[in-house]
């Protein structure tokens, strides 16, 4: 009984998600658990895979609309990603506020 009334609550969470923040990740087949809010420049990433299978399969970047104070910045993240210019670093950051880049 408990497992159902979890599946009905993200069930309920999932329309809201879709009625109230952002209603194409339905047109995409996205799940709602998949997509992580950002806000500026790119309003969502989605983890597409994440939640219901065990690879990400890709990952998308979301702009619910065209800004045109954003817009340019938009583009250029576009262009360092189609160029390959980016890069994976990981920064760990302990109890005293030191960084270590791994």
């Amino acid at each position: 009984m408990r497992q159902e009334e979890i599946e009905k609550g993200r069930k309920k969470a999932e329309k809201a998600f879709y009625k109230a923040i952002y209603p194409s990740p339905q047109k995409l087949k996205l799940n709602p658990y998949d997509v992580k809010a950002i806000f500026h420049p790119i309003d969502f990433i989605a983890f597409n895979g994440m939640t219901e299978q065990e690879e990400i399969s890709d990952i998308l970047l979301l702009a619910r609309e065209q800004c045109e104070m954003l817009d340019p910045i938009r583009k250029q993240i576009k262009k360092a990603v189609v160029a390959f210019k980016y890069d994976w670093q990981v920064a760990r950051i302990d109890e005293s506020d030191n960084i270590e880049m791994e």
